[in-house]
């Protein structure tokens, strides 16, 4: 007998992540609101009824891909990524592209400028995973700006 393919699971959750204006933390959650110039995420965790304000400025939604170490990927987020053929390292920002929508890896260095890739295709294949890059999160451009300077302007 034929042995039936398992279905590719596409992780279809729509997420958003951003900084609380009482503690300054982290949250992420399902829903995002906007009320009289004030953000809110809803139906944080397991608590459908929760809501948090936000900072607007921080306000980052889901990739729907993970890095190496499983955490998923948000705008925003600066990547580690190595090309595991070439050995070569790179530093780039998670940015929705507002031609094509897509979020895109954008590299922080001048001489990496041609590796601004979607970081997903048209087929919802992953780039990272297509070509065999490994990539992981090394922080955010709201909590290491730090990070943004590349090694050309030391």
């Amino acid at each position: 007998m034929f042995k039936r393919k398992k279905k590719r699971k596409i992780d279809n959750k729509v997420l958003w992540k951003g900084k609380r204006i009482d503690n300054g933390k982290w949250a992420i959650c399902r829903l995002v609101l906007s009320y009289k110039g004030f953000v809110y995420l809803s139906q944080c965790g397991r608590n459908i009824n929760t809501s948090v304000i936000l900072d607007p400025n921080t306000v980052c939604q889901y990739t729907h891909t993970k890095d190496d170490n499983k955490n998923p990927i948000f705008e925003n987020d600066i990547l580690l990524l190595k090309d595991e053929t070439s050995g070569y390292e790179w530093k780039a920002v998670v940015k929705i592209n507002k031609t094509d929508w897509q979020f895109h890896l954008v590299p922080i260095a001048k001489r990496d400028a041609d590796k601004n890739i979607p970081l997903l295709s048209d087929t919802e294949i992953c780039y990272l995973k297509m070509h065999h890059i490994n990539a992981e999160i090394i922080g955010n451009i709201f909590d290491n700006p730090e990070l943004l300077e590349s090694e050309e302007n030391l």
